[in-house]
């Protein structure tokens, strides 16, 4: 019995040595600070309408929910307001006209109270096509979840997700809404396959780490996005739901590829 019990930790010792290694091997790679992007919504310049509803690209609503607007405890006095109507699906989202690849993506947020419950999202995430998109999601949660986490009155909870290839999701952190929060998308690059491995952290904390099945072969628009969808509450939302963006930075690494226009593609 002896024997099999130290085998058993070696092999259990081994595996977790293994994992701990799974991405330790890889160099840290620089930021190359002459292209970093910064975009502190002065204006929406280099941002574009990416609504997804009944009212896309524009229907009979001509209205964007989407404006610049002064907030005081935003760095530079300027943000990004993305809001949704209640008792509707509305999915609001402003885009990059490029796409960007390996590098560190960071959005600085306010996120105000949300209805509990409610099917409302607050998104900042990166997208190429179905199947290659990494985000946050920040909603109050259903019912069952709330309570499995033992959330609080004011507390909300935030989705980490690689949407496939493969798919991998941490949805058990609770963040204090009536609050600024920075989300943090790092992309590196596994020499080895050319892989983008990819870390989600918020407030310099992380949360999640996954080698993904593809790299730079998919660059990514940068997204904000308020959204009322169903999978992240119990009913559809009965008041209007809202977010602040102070800025948006992308911070290339060395082995960055340039900028993609998917328009000169």
């Amino acid at each position: 019995m002896q024997r099999i019990n130290l085998f058993l930790m070696i092999v259990c010792l081994t595996a977790f040595i293994s994992c701990s290694k799974q991405f330790s091997d890889i160099p840290e790679v620089t930021i190359d600070k002459t292209k970093v992007m910064q975009w502190d919504f002065k204006t929406l310049d280099s941002w574009l309408l990416g609504n997804q509803d009944e009212d896309y690209p524009q229907g009979k609503d001509k209205e964007t929910y989407a404006k610049v607007v002064g907030d005081s405890y935003a760095e530079d006095g300027w943000a990004l307001k993305i809001w949704t109507k209640a008792h509707t699906e509305q999915r609001k989202k402003q885009k990059t006209t490029h796409r960007y690849g390996a590098g560190i993506y960071t959005w600085r947020a306010y996120i105000p109270p949300m209805e509990t419950s409610a099917w409302a999202s607050i998104g900042s995430f990166l997208y190429n096509s179905e199947g290659h998109e990494i985000d946050f999601e920040v909603g109050s949660g259903d019912a069952k979840r709330r309570k499995k986490l033992g959330a609080k009155e004011g507390q909300v909870v935030v989705f980490m997700t690689s949407q496939n290839n493969p798919w991998a999701q941490n949805a058990e952190v609770l963040i204090d809404s009536d609050q600024w929060h920075t989300f943090q998308i790092k992309l590196t690059i596994n020499p080895q396959n050319d892989h983008y491995i990819a870390t989600w952290l918020i407030n310099g904390v992380q949360y999640l780490q996954k080698e993904l099945n593809y790299g730079q072969q998919y660059p990514f628009r940068i997204f904000c996005s308020v959204e009322n969808i169903d999978f992240i509450g119990d009913h559809i939302p009965t008041k209007d739901h809202y977010a602040l963006w102070d800025y948006v930075m992308y911070e290339p690494f060395a082995n960055a590829i340039e900028p993609v226009n998917p328009d000169k593609e």
